[in-house]
């Protein structure tokens, strides 16, 4: 039996300050992107692409109003986030966890959101 072949991608969380003027006065708007590419690296292409999809996102969510005019995007930070299937890159947890914090402040096991503890801290 042959198997499928599993294509991956790399993927990237970027962050970019879309510029715009509204009014005489100039404004930003900061927003985060996923990028997917299929190099290891991001070529000119791939920062067009993040232009665009910030411009994108910041006038789809409200961030820049109606009569904002874009007039920049600057691209602020570019993680990795890894190399991965389609599938991969969109599973759910198997269960939601949540970090928690004792009474002075560190860090305690980690519990199930929807945990059966009344303080939703597990352990002791």
């Amino acid at each position: 039996m042959t198997e499928k072949a599993v294509s991956r991608m790399n993927y990237w969380l970027m962050s970019a300050n879309v510029r715009f003027k509204q009014g005489v006065t100039e404004k930003l708007a900061l927003v985060n992107v996923v990028l997917a590419t299929s190099e290891q690296y991001l070529n000119s292409g791939a920062l067009g692409r993040v232009n665009q999809m910030a411009q994108v996102q910041a006038v789809n969510t409200g961030l820049i109003p109606n009569n904002g005019e874009i007039t920049g995007v600057i691209i602020m930070s570019a993680n990795f986030i890894g190399q991965m299937s389609d599938e991969e890159f969109n599973a759910q947890l198997a269960e939601p966890l949540a970090m928690v914090a004792d009474e002075g402040g560190d860090p305690v096991s980690v519990a199930s959101v929807e945990g059966d503890s009344s303080d939703g801290v597990s352990g002791e």
